[in-house]
């Protein structure tokens, strides 16, 4: 079904009349290449809650989530599935699978995003479940995690690199709620959520940065009180 949107008409391959850049009519990564040309970037990065770094992802190629098709699609006022199928009144198909509960664990997806970056403040935080990932409950149990008390986040930023990196998928144990061994943790600091490694001293706290060009952060004493562990990053997962 041809679609007119802006003086775009699908089925003549035409130019919209706001950008003058031409409409795709393919995939998906397209489509968001020719977004970011007609918004600009800092429009996608606002209405999906995505870094630029990991749009870039999306338009070389990597599968976006439901949420983000859905958020960019809404920037031309349609549904996901005119982004999907570029047809307007099309609705996707969208089938759960359930796995074995007595296999696996259901883990919460949710909608926020902690910094890995130096100076990041601009942190969204929706806790609302945003889809899950399935680990084995006997793989959990390994690692000690309790899945009532884990969460699936998403990291923003570099200074982590190259352990993890911008647009990576974080298992939080949110049942370590202090620092008992040094290791990676999501913390909230101030206004500030960070994935940092942490080190205790013994008046101070360290918070490293993998990435040798960002400078590791000294909390001392007198303002500990503003740092909170929400949870220690036990896995990740990222994007080819």
């Amino acid at each position: 079904m041809p679609i007119k949107s802006n003086g775009y008409d699908s089925a003549k391959g035409g130019e919209t009349e706001k950008s003058g850049v031409t409409a795709p009519d393919e995939s998906i990564a397209k489509w968001i290449s020719w977004l970011r040309n007609r918004h600009g970037m800092d429009k996608l990065v606002q209405a999906c809650g995505k870094s630029a770094k990991q749009i870039r992802r999306y338009e070389a190629g990597a599968e976006p989530p439901f949420s983000v098709v859905s958020a960019l699609a809404a920037l031309e006022g349609k549904k996901a599935a005119w982004l999907i199928s570029h047809d307007e009144q099309a609705e996707p198909e969208v089938k759960a699978l359930q796995p074995d509960a007595d296999t696996y664990a259901l883990v919460p997806r949710l909608s926020v995003r902690a910094a890995a970056g130096a100076g990041a403040v601009n942190y969204q935080v929706d806790e609302i479940p945003d889809g899950a990932l399935a680990f084995r409950h006997e793989w959990l149990r390994e690692r000690g995690v309790d899945p009532r008390h884990a969460a699936i986040i998403e990291a923003w930023g570099d200074s982590m690199e190259p352990t993890i990196r911008d647009g990576d998928v974080l298992l939080v144990n949110t049942a370590l709620d202090h620092v008992r061994t040094e290791g990676i943790y999501v913390i909230r600091f101030g206004e500030v959520l960070l994935v940092k490694r942490i080190a205790v001293g013994m008046d101070s706290v360290t918070l490293i940065s993998d990435n040798p060009a960002i400078a590791n952060e000294t909390i001392p004493r007198d303002r500990l009180a503003e740092l909170h562990i929400v949870g220690r990053v036990v896995w990740f997962g990222r994007a080819i």
